[in-house]
């Protein structure tokens, strides 16, 4: 049997007794929701201009503490510049597009090349993967009997029965034109 849990501690009293108050409770909790939204793309817009201050206060910091790299502490919280590795894209770069053409053409060639002796190692790679498979199979055999099979069942019932569902709520925010 599948339980509930309920979105109250004690769902009955309290919940009877607020039910007037629920509707707004959820009014409220949609509002912040949207207003975390609307911080969120105030923030996004705000971003560049504050990694270019962050890049200059960097700049500003003697080398010997510029491991820190925190370029903002107040009581609101701190800011640390933080370098992440940004990979280019093959297509954006000639040079990288030309090499990995390279790459391409010269595996091609290698495959073709020694293409008898790849179908060969295949092959072996094949029945080598069906032997693992029946070893496998009989490993399993040997390690299982009917009551083993019977107990798993049993707790699979059991944690079954013991499920519970948690409310989670889905916040929808309707998109406004700043």
């Amino acid at each position: 049997m599948t339980k509930v849990v309920p979105l109250f501690d004690d769902f009955s009293e309290d919940y009877n007794s607020s039910r007037q108050e629920l509707p707004t409770a959820l009014e409220r909790y949609l509002k912040l929701k949207a207003a975390i939204a609307q911080l969120e793309v105030e923030a996004e817009s705000v971003r560049p201009d504050a990694e270019i201050l962050a890049l200059d206060a960097l700049a500003k910091i003697p080398d010997a503490q510029k491991a820190r790299k925190t370029v903002l502490q107040n009581e609101s919280g701190k800011i640390v510049v933080q370098f992440r590795k940004v990979y280019p894209k093959i297509k954006d770069d000639v040079e990288l597009t030309r090499l990995e053409e390279d790459i391409n053409r010269i595996q091609g060639k290698l495959y073709q090349k020694n293409l008898p002796k790849i179908e060969q190692i295949d092959s072996e790679i094949t029945s080598l993967q069906e032997m693992i498979n029946k070893l496998e199979a009989e490993k399993g055999e040997l390690t299982n009997n009917k009551q083993l099979v019977s107990l798993k069942k049993r707790r699979s019932d059991r944690q079954e029965s013991l499920i519970t569902l948690k409310p989670v709520l889905a916040i929808y925010l309707s998109r406004q034109s700043p």
